[in-house]
């Protein structure tokens, strides 16, 4: 079950309803408890931040987050060295522009206060 699903029994529950008919729970049901209904919409907010996380991510470059290793450094010199530019290091190499100032800065081969 992923995020989007979840948050699709969930949000019902914190409102006192059934998730698949929408029918309210009875009064003196364990969901309408108010440490239950507080307890559930803690999680809708919880699994909210984790569908924004995730959503955000799905829109980043593929290597995000993938540590360095030399190879991809290496590639990286050769092509700033041949005069590629910055976005297109991006594209290339599946990362975000300041990630690549960033290692660029860090192999020495920009300097920091350039743009």
């Amino acid at each position: 079950m992923d995020v989007k699903e979840a948050l699709t029994i969930v949000r019902p529950l914190a409102e006192g309803l059934h998730p698949q008919t929408g029918k309210a729970y009875p009064d003196d049901s364990p969901i309408q408890q108010a440490s239950v209904v507080r307890a559930l919409q803690v999680a809708v907010t919880a699994l909210e931040a984790e569908q924004e996380r995730v959503e955000r991510r799905s829109r980043m470059p593929s290597n995000t987050g993938v540590p360095w290793d030399q190879g991809e450094d290496a590639r990286l010199g050769k092509a700033f060295d041949e005069g590629r530019n910055i976005e297109q290091l991006a594209k290339a190499h599946g990362r975000t522009v300041g990630a690549m100032r960033a290692r660029l800065v860090k192999l020495g081969r920009m300097d920091p206060t350039a743009r």
